[in-house]
């Protein structure tokens, strides 16, 4: 009865060790994946903490799997070997959640851990949810707003440019110390976004400076670095003519050089001409970078501006800067065909000349010139007998063109037949006695036929007379022609 007592006893023992593993909650596990987002398919750095807690027991496995519907984890032990079970004892170890596949959703990997006893009978199962994250692109900012980079990135050298990468699954946060930037233009860091300025040119259109974001996979912006000049050059050209100085109503063409060659506006983001000081206009052609400016009708101190329209580089610019002056004075050239005009026992005297405007290394093709209206100042002679003090010089009815640069004389007054400038009394009040003659003639010249004049300088119309009978004339700065009464007539 003893041994019998005895092996009843044994009995109803087990009989209550199996009762407390298999009551409800007796032995249970708990699961935690620290973090709850996993970069996809990343080195040792981007593995999370997987924990357990496990009561009631001290022997049997645990079991870990991960869903396959939105994505999928491996798990791994202290020396990164894939594992899929461990026995409970191992549970205070590090252990390890890789991301495999990236999410379609924001916690759509199951991570489920099942406690089981040594005769694999179920004891628990608990479960936790990962994020798989990759980076899906990266952007740029423009302003307020963030764009997609597709292709390669034109930048302006000198531009900062910030960059942001957006994860996928798209509702995702990163990672802790996701995503990790670099590349060869000097991106280095963690965090979504990343300012980089390139200084560094490329030196032709494949040579890549290079921005990447990487959170398991890797996605890299391609950047051509370029050099951006404005030009701007006279459409009236002629050699050895002023290249930052213009006259005034001159066209200019404008445009750009850009290093590395090959780069075109469009792919800088599209350019435009604008003044920002001094007069004149504009006229582009598009968003070319090409165009056309016209001076004012008076000088002007002038600075544009090329500026990027669009793209990483928007609102960046070149300004070039230069003159516009109007013509400063000029020279009275006499007709190397023609002849001191006189008519004989008269005082009469003329010479025929050009007008050259100054200066001489600028255009005033597209302005028009005449002389203007004065009043003669006299002495002696020519104030009494002759009774010139006073005599006016009417203004040229017609304003006339002026032809194109020319570095030796400037541009000319372009009058048929040049400017007779003579002085005629006849008959002749004698006797002759010493006396002077002069017109102070204002030059002047107009951008719009007209209807504005603008005044040059003014230019000096001399004449004398000695009491012998000699005649004097001289325009501006020609020499002093001479002449007596008595000599012979002479046309012009």
């Amino acid at each position: 009865m003893r041994i019998m007592g005895n092996r009843v006893w044994v009995g109803l023992a087990v009989l209550f060790v199996l009762l407390v593993c298999n009551t409800a909650d007796a032995c249970t596990i708990e699961v935690d994946v620290e973090g709850d987002y996993v970069a996809k398919s990343g080195d040792q750095s981007d593995y999370l903490p997987l924990t357990f807690e496990v009561t009631g027991t001290t022997e049997g496995k645990i079991y870990l799997e991960s869903s396959n519907g939105g994505g999928e984890v491996r798990f791994r032990d202290e020396g990164y070997n894939i594992v899929t079970w461990l026995d409970v004892a191992d549970r205070n170890k590090n252990f390890w959640v890789e991301g495999i596949t990236e999410s379609s959703a924001a916690a759509d990997v199951t991570v489920t851990a099942t406690l089981k006893d040594t005769d694999e009978n179920t004891l628990d199962t608990k479960t936790d949810t990962v994020t798989v994250v990759k980076v899906d692109k990266v952007q740029y900012q423009s302003g307020a707003n963030w764009v997609d980079i597709s292709g390669t990135l034109y930048v302006m050298q000198g531009t900062t440019v910030t960059f942001k990468a957006i994860p996928a699954p798209a509702a995702a946060s990163w990672p802790n110390g996701k995503p990790v930037w670099g590349g060869t233009a000097g991106a280095t860091g963690t965090g979504s976004t990343k300012a980089v300025t390139f200084n560094t040119k490329s030196s032709n259109t494949t040579d890549f400076k290079t921005v990447t974001a990487k959170c398991g996979n890797t996605v890299t912006v391609n950047v051509i670095v370029y050099e951006l000049t404005g030009y701007h050059v006279a459409v009236n050209y002629f050699p050895g003519r002023a290249t930052t100085t213009y006259g005034v109503a001159e066209v200019v063409n404008l445009y750009f050089t850009v290093n590395p060659t090959g780069v075109t506006a469009g792919q800088m983001g599209n350019l435009l001409w604008s003044k920002v000081a001094g007069e004149g206009t504009i006229d582009n052609w598009g968003l070319t970078g090409l165009g056309t400016y016209t001076a004012p009708a008076t000088n002007s101190n002038v600075t544009l501006r090329l500026t990027v329209k669009s793209g990483p580089s928007k609102d960046r610019y070149v300004d070039m800067a230069f003159t516009v002056t109007k013509p400063t004075g000029g020279r009275c050239v006499k007709r190397a065909a023609s002849n001191i005009w006189h008519v004989i026992n008269t005082f009469s005297i003329g010479v025929n000349t050009d007008f050259y405007l100054d200066p001489k290394d600028v255009s005033f093709s597209r302005i028009k010139f005449k002389e203007g209206s004065c009043n003669a100042v006299t002495t002696g002679w020519f104030t009494d007998p002759a009774g010139c003090q006073g005599l006016n010089h009417p203004a040229w009815g017609t304003w006339f063109s002026v032809g194109t640069g020319n570095i030796t004389n400037g541009c000319k007054v372009n009058r048929p037949n040049g400017d007779y400038a003579y002085g005629s009394l006849n008959p002749t009040p004698l006797p002759y006695t010493p006396g002077t003659f002069k017109w102070s003639l204002p030059w002047l010249y107009t951008t719009d036929n007209g209807t504005t004049s603008h005044q040059i300088t003014t230019i000096d119309h001399d004449h004398t007379v000695a009491a012998n009978g000699d005649a004097t004339v001289k325009k501006d700065n020609t020499p002093t022609y001479q002449n007596n009464h008595s000599n012979a007539s002479q046309g012009w």
